[in-house]
């Protein structure tokens, strides 16, 4: 497994949640606070055991020196569980989308934590942020975002994303109203940025 590569936006279910949920399932919002995994059947994100172990390693290298290693490819974030209201810190995939914007992906639930867009913390390049996300979970609204995505950051970029789009050729529209439903795009514009680590 190549962390933040193939792994992008996955790298955050949790095993003591681990749940095996189908398809059509996925349709429904899942409002769990911590993170969950999603995958098509048949089709496993990766071994649980491989989160177990990669989760703790990777949100002790973002918040260490050797954050660099992961600059560009992982950040830390931390919400806050709509049902127990904890706090929960996972390491996530990202692109830079804009000047201040990052956008992240993610076929597991603990964006579903995140509607409503209350700002939340981020660890980016060993400093932490204040960013509001935005979550698009629409289907149409993310074959859009997807299609924006192509254009802003071409093929290559769109290769990173596990979502079964081809790999030799340029996605076309037909190929993104293609990708599973139950996935999600988060924005994230960040509003603040803090002095010390």
């Amino acid at each position: 497994m190549e962390i933040g590569i193939h792994t992008f936006g996955e790298l955050v279910p949790d095993p003591h949640t681990h749940q095996k949920i189908s398809q059509n399932a996925s349709l429904t919002p899942n409002t769990t606070d911590r993170p969950q995994t999603w995958k098509e059947p048949g089709k496993p994100l990766a071994p649980l055991w491989m989160f177990k172990i990669m989760n703790p390693v990777m949100k002790g290298l973002l918040r260490s020196p050797l954050h660099r290693l992961l600059d560009g490819t992982l950040v830390l974030l931390t919400y806050t569980g709509r049902k127990t209201g904890r706090q929960y810190t996972i390491p996530i995939g990202y692109f830079v989308w804009g000047e201040g914007e990052l956008l992240s992906f993610s076929s597991a639930r603990w964006w579903t934590n995140l509607r409503g867009s209350a700002p939340l913390t981020l660890l980016l390049k060993g400093r932490r942020v204040h960013a509001v996300p935005t979550v698009i979970e629409e289907h149409e609204a993310v074959i859009d975002t997807l299609e924006e995505f192509i254009k802003r950051l071409g093929p290559r970029a769109t290769r990173r994303l596990p979502i079964g789009l081809p790999r030799d050729r340029e996605p076309t529209r037909d190929d993104l109203r293609n990708v599973p439903r139950g996935i999600a795009l988060i924005h994230f514009r960040i509003v603040e940025r803090f002095e010390g680590p």
